[in-house]
């Protein structure tokens, strides 16, 4: 098992550097990091190429794996999505965690669910073609992947080897409660076989 920390307290609440957050990382005794790759984050999405490798090899010369980078990907033909994949893929990170589909209010969720699909559909052919499991977060409050049983529709019929569900339980709690919890871990399970990496941060 890896245990990973998530960076995007060190650089929006830490304020570090890379290099700083990645001799903090080491001191604490993490195994990896899970990168932001997204607007804000340690890498720009728009200098992906360039900075993606550089950023790995900092964290590499601190005895870090980058086995995740967290991303803000909804959609396989906007934001750098296919950039970010393929460069990703060259700096063997093995997972991506997408970004939030925002429910867009009452009557409107099955146009936006057969929309999201489609979306998925597109990062799906992106994680096959770079062998890398894109994973959706399940995130408390107004997004489509806060309900555990909505996001099983929108993962239904892929294969969780290349599209899984990013299981938080500190979000599934915060939204559902201890049983809710329980019932989310157990309807994802089948898209949650990636879940042997440990991110801390939320």
């Amino acid at each position: 098992m890896q245990v990973l920390m998530f960076t995007k307290m060190l650089k929006d609440k830490g304020g570090l550097q890379l290099e700083e957050a990645a001799e903090y990382m080491a001191d604490m005794g993490f195994d990896g990091a899970d990168l932001t790759v997204r607007p804000g984050g340690y890498v720009l999405p728009e200098m992906v190429k360039e900075d993606l490798p550089k950023a790995v090899e900092v964290l590499k010369s601190h005895g870090l794996e980058v086995p995740m980078i967290t991303t803000s990907i909804t959609d396989p033909e906007k934001d750098h999505a296919e950039d970010i994949f393929e460069t990703a893929s060259r700096c063997g990170v093995e997972y991506i965690k997408l970004g939030y589909w925002r429910y867009e209010g009452f009557g409107k969720i099955r146009k936006q669910i057969r929309e999201v699909r489609r979306k998925i559909e597109g990062i799906y052919r992106l994680s096959r073609r770079y062998c890398i499991t894109a994973t959706v977060h399940t995130h408390a409050g107004r997004y489509l992947s806060a309900d555990p049983a909505l996001l099983l529709i929108l993962l239904k019929g892929y294969d969780p080897e290349w599209l899984g569900a990013y299981i938080d339980p500190g979000h599934l709690f915060a939204e559902l409660g201890p049983r809710g919890w329980e019932m989310s871990v157990d309807i994802l399970a089948p898209y949650s076989g990636w879940f042997r990496l440990r991110t801390t941060g939320g």
